[in-house]
């Protein structure tokens, strides 16, 4: 999937780039447990909740086809932080 180059903000130093995005499943899968040794006794957890990192300049085209991959494998939503701000983005399936 190759998506159409536009400038980010007239602020920007970089230009958001068409990008080929290669998908790696790659995250952390954090849980948490009352009982100190839960994960060890293979107790049900607490609390469940995914950490993952993205850093860089895209186009609105590549966050939507990010969304549209995300929506595939069956993330109904997504919450990221930018500029300090939290941001939810619904993929569009119902949870």
């Amino acid at each position: 999937m190759v998506t159409t180059a536009v400038k980010v903000t007239e602020h920007s130093t970089e230009k958001a780039l068409p990008l080929h995005l290669h998908f790696d499943a790659v995250q952390y899968i954090v849980r948490g447990y009352v009982d100190p040794d839960g994960f060890e006794r293979k107790a049900p957890y607490d609390l469940l909740f995914t950490v993952l990192a993205m850093k860089g300049v895209m186009n609105r085209a590549t966050r939507d086809e990010i969304v549209r991959r995300l929506a595939a494998e069956g993330v109904h939503t997504a919450r990221v932080v930018r500029h300090g701000q939290m941001k939810e983005i619904s993929t569009g399936l119902k949870q």
